[in-house]
């Protein structure tokens, strides 16, 4: 009798710390959820901006389009003042003396006509080259918007595992509970030990599958913590190339 009184003792003490490291992980389980939702709301606003930013580089695009056509336009009008100032060059040489002053200023007319062409090809080469950068920078947009979406994934994932692990915790709170009670009712009564045994069986098989079930969303919370980890090296590889480019 003495013997099962003391191992009554001793279950009771195992139960109280398997309750209280049952607390303590439920504490840890809050803390990451809260942590969760914090990235989870970064996460959102970051998306929203890339999109944003996906927009303004659109509109950038059709900015630089119009510049480059508003600079052809140029071209072609340049063109023709070149040919108009050829054709008075050719006039006033026909006139003679009469015709040399005029011939002067259709020279100046053909030598700015020459240099606005020159100007708009400067212009066409770098609109060429915002045209370059804006698509770098559109490419890696859209890599970002996708690692988030990504993210967005992993972090619901995460949340999951972690409703899993809280609904294990409390699981494992209500039969050390159950356990605990019992074991009081064995020690007031060992007489009565079979019977009250076999529930204990019971409540500790409850117990060890809570558990087991929080091993599992563990090694589903470790593996989501792992992509989230990737994706951030990712996503930082990708910012960091836009900021070099």
């Amino acid at each position: 009798m003495a013997g099962i009184t003391t191992s009554i003792s001793q279950s009771s003490g195992n139960a109280d710390l398997v309750a209280a490291a049952a607390d303590e992980m439920h504490t840890t389980i809050s803390e990451i959820s809260k942590n969760t939702k914090i990235a989870e709301d970064i996460s959102l606003k970051a998306l929203d901006k890339t999109m944003e930013s996906n927009k303004e580089m659109d509109e950038f695009s059709k900015t630089a389009d119009a510049i480059e056509k508003t600079a052809e336009t140029i071209k072609e009008i340049s063109e023709m003042t070149n040919l108009l100032a050829l054709n008075a060059t050719i006039e006033a040489s026909r006139a003679g003396a009469a015709g040399k002053g005029f011939s002067v200023v259709a020279n100046e007319i053909k030598e700015l006509s020459k240099q606005t062409e020159e100007a708009t090809v400067q212009i066409k080469k770098h609109i060429a080259h915002v045209h370059q950068t804006s698509s770098k920078a559109n490419h890696s947009m859209k890599e970002v918007t996708e690692i988030l979406l990504q993210t967005q994934k992993i972090i619901s994932s995460i949340s999951i595992a972690l409703q899993e692990q809280t609904s294990a915790t409390r699981e494992i709170s209500v039969n050390i509970e159950n356990l605990s009670t019992m074991l009081i009712e064995i020690n007031e009564n060992v007489g009565e030990s079979s019977q009250v045994s076999n529930q204990i069986s019971q409540d500790i098989g409850l117990v060890n599958h809570a558990s087991e079930n929080i091993s599992s969303s563990s090694s589903k919370l470790d593996k989501n913590l792992l992509e989230l980890k990737d994706m951030s090296v990712q996503l930082k590889r990708i910012v960091d190339k836009f900021i070099v480019n």
